[in-house]
């Protein structure tokens, strides 16, 4: 079963309910079923005297009630959209089950859904989506035929990595492939080249797909950290940032920053190197300018956070982050899409950060 959870959270669809893989819906996820989604319903297969065995379990009663309520679910969303298609159901109807006669919709005992068995719960669920138009077509039979190659599909992925055990450049690559009128993903790891481009372990795990979501032992967590130190070793021989990259409003401060969590102790340290890289007490990252308004901010990125940092205009030099974009959990940067009023808005947090040359 393992293996079933490793490859699913490889392809960037975890089980519902999987702690280790797919920790970041661990509530959500609590809410609906109280365990990991996954169970065996049918088990065929060659006895020691060459007799077939063959094990039949029907869905087990707790799962058969969480697909019963997301049925439900789906259902009372689909009636509140259709009653009112322009205004999108509020988070407050989110959790309910069951539509009452005013509009609203409410919850009912999870005994109250019955167990109906996996066969009449597919049966209830809507059919499938349309045909992908970016597949559309008339294939040949008999054989799939793959998206072509370049670009043109929005299903087509390709991820450089190395690998976590032997550090070789291995390309993980998915492509949508065609049978008759059927679409599916087909997913294929192959060992790449050093010329490979792209290699990036923390780009990986901000995709939501590949290596990077799996789960790593302890022995290896401390070889990448051995390697992490090394390349910090190699950034620390980087020239600092330049009076003209840093800009007006940051270079009179120097490249070299203090960083307190609480905003009064000192608990950290950033360095502004050249070509947008930085070196932190927590690893390396990279550094880039946003103009907003009358000033400067500076996007600082370490462990696939971004800081948005602002120039305190009065009293001592200083700094405050005005805002924050978890990468890896898919939020966008704000060189993409600044948000309103950051020269202005207040502090998202305690830490604060002042000039401090030698830290």
């Amino acid at each position: 079963t393992h293996q079933i959870r490793v490859h699913m959270a490889f392809l960037g669809h975890p089980l519902v309910g999987d702690i280790k893989y797919n920790p970041k819906y661990t509530e959500e996820d609590a809410a609906i079923v109280p365990r990991i989604f996954l169970h065996c319903v049918r088990m065929e297969f060659e006895d020691m005297d060459h007799t077939m065995f063959v094990a039949n379990s029907e869905l087990v009663l707790d799962l058969q009630v969480a697909l019963s309520r997301l049925i439900c679910l789906a259902e009372a969303q689909r009636e509140l959209e259709a009653a009112n298609p322009e205004a999108p159901a509020s988070e407050e109807d989110a959790p309910a089950v069951s539509k009452g006669a005013a509009g609203r919709v409410f919850d009912v005992p999870a005994a109250s859904l019955g167990f109906p068995g996996l066969v009449e719960l597919i049966r209830r669920c809507p059919g499938p989506p349309q045909e992908s138009p970016e597949l559309t077509g008339a294939p040949g039979e008999g054989h799939a035929t793959a998206a072509p190659e370049g670009g043109g599909s929005a299903l087509e992925r390709r991820m450089v990595t190395r690998c976590f055990h032997c550090r070789r450049v291995e390309v993980t690559s998915c492509a949508a492939v065609r049978r008759g009128r059927r679409i599916a993903l087909s997913w294929r790891l192959e060992r790449g080249t050093e010329a490979e481009t792209a290699i990036s372990s923390s780009s990986a795990k901000a995709a939501g797909w590949g290596p990077g979501m799996l789960w790593v032992p302890t022995e290896l967590q401390h070889h990448m950290a051995d390697e992490q130190r090394e390349e910090m070793q190699a950034l620390d021989d980087l020239p600092d940032a330049g009076a003209e990259e840093l800009g007006e409003h940051w270079a009179p401060h120097g490249a070299e920053w203090a960083w307190a969590h609480d905003g009064l102790r000192q608990n950290g340290w950033v360095h502004l190197r050249a070509g947008g890289v930085a070196t932190s007490k927590w690893g390396g990252g990279r550094w880039s300018l946003l103009r907003c308004g009358s000033t400067s901010l500076l996007l600082l990125i370490f462990n696939e956070v971004e800081h948005a940092l602002r120039l305190d205009a009065t009293g001592p030099p200083g700094f405050a982050i005005v805002a924050k974009r978890r990468l890896a959990l898919g939020e966008g940067s704000l060189a993409d899409a600044p948000l309103e009023n950051l020269e202005t808005r207040d502090a998202c947090c305690a830490t604060r950060g002042w000039p401090a040359p030698g830290s």
